[in-house]
């Protein structure tokens, strides 16, 4: 890729990251040669098993890893400045005000020693220097919007008097409170029953579309994935093993840990006696990678090539799906699930029908 800040359509670029942690076994690479590029409002949806390098390479993007042990490497170019160089002074105007993340663990993330709304008001009088009033009567509208009863009663308790599910709301009020250019959603939806889960979904849909707001979501959900993303990037032990739009990656996976990732998600439209098929094996440790292709030892179609790295590259110059497996093109569609053609149909239906049963 080019040395050269990204295009004007480009709002987001990652190249070549690379994150190392130092640790008493060794070096430890969670993260290791990440590209992608996120343009405004679309959504990338990143999958893949725990693990991954997912939420590493989304704290990466607002340099949240500051940890001495921690090395981060590459180029994160948003609207032409490089993150990575970026003095902290102005990645603080940027968090949260241009870039939000929803943590997945809220319990952590949330100030145990301040009351919920006042931390959404804080944020506010930050980034958006508006009266007091002003900011509490925003911080209560937005808790109403992520489905908390009686929001402005609510709003004056403090963290650990919300259930975790009400806690995971006041996160996502607060990542949304400053209409930031882009949202980071990392398993945002995990501990939220249907019913708001829709809701926190039609917010995020509202932000893409009326502000034209991009969208990273991470998640192990390939329901909502089929219902939200427009492009999907699947990690596998630090690296991206396959990138393409929501409706290739359903209809025509290329790489064998797709298939796998697809073949083991339950489906409404299957016989409740079919057994799901899990992927063989277990995702390797950071410390203790395989070489060659990382999914080799789990891959039933692994062969002698494997044995070298693959490139994540398309099957023609011009392609934008890309994957990084050795197999022929021919290979690939021979040897994919049949039953994959119909993933990306059952996957958006099943999940119609549950946010239709739950906001109905």
């Amino acid at each position: 890729m080019s040395e050269q800040p990204p295009g004007r359509e480009a709002l987001l670029e990652v190249r070549d990251l690379r994150v190392t942690f130092d640790t008493r076994e060794g070096q430890v690479r969670a993260v290791d040669g990440v590209d992608f590029e996120l343009r405004k409002g679309q959504v990338l949806a990143i999958v893949g098993e725990s693990g991954s390098g997912k939420s590493v390479t989304a704290l990466s993007i607002l340099r949240l890893l500051r940890d001495r042990n921690v090395e981060t490497t590459g180029q994160i170019f948003y609207q032409g400045k490089d993150l990575v160089e970026l003095p902290e002074s102005e990645l603080r105007r940027l968090r949260g005000a241009e870039i939000a993340m929803i943590f997945q663990d809220p319990l952590t993330s949330l100030n145990p020693l301040q009351r919920i709304g006042q931390q959404i008001v804080e944020m506010l009088r930050i980034h958006r220097k508006i009266s007091r009033a002003e900011a509490r009567g925003k911080a209560v509208k937005l808790l109403e919007e992520v489905g908390i009863p009686r929001a402005s009663e609510r709003a004056r308790d403090y963290p650990h008097e919300f259930s975790g599910g009400m806690r995971q709301r006041a996160m996502i009020a607060l990542a949304m409170a400053c209409d930031p250019n882009i949202l980071i959603a990392d398993e945002a939806t995990t501990a939220l029953d249907v019913t708001i889960q829709a809701q926190v979904l039609d917010l995020i849909k509202r932000e893409k579309e009326d502000r034209g707001a991009a969208v990273i979501l991470i998640t192990h959900d390939l329901g909502i994935v089929a219902d939200i993303a427009d492009w999907v990037a699947v990690m596998y032990a630090g690296r991206i093993v396959e990138y393409a739009s929501r409706d290739e990656l359903f209809y025509a996976p290329r790489h064998p840990y797709t298939w796998g990732l697809l073949a083991s998600v339950p489906r409404v439209d299957r016989p409740r006696s079919r057994r799901m098929k899990p992927i063989d094996g277990m995702p390797p440790s950071p410390a203790d990678l395989p070489t060659g292709c990382r999914f080799r030892p789990r891959c039933a179609h692994a062969f002698d090539k494997c044995e070298a790295a693959p490139e994540l590259k398309g099957a023609d110059r011009d392609s934008l799906h890309l994957d990084a497996c050795w197999l022929e093109p021919k290979e690939k569609r021979e040897r994919a699930p049949i039953e994959a053609d119909a993933d990306a149909d059952a996957h958006a239906h099943a999940h119609a029908h549950a946010h239709a049963d739950g906001v109905s």
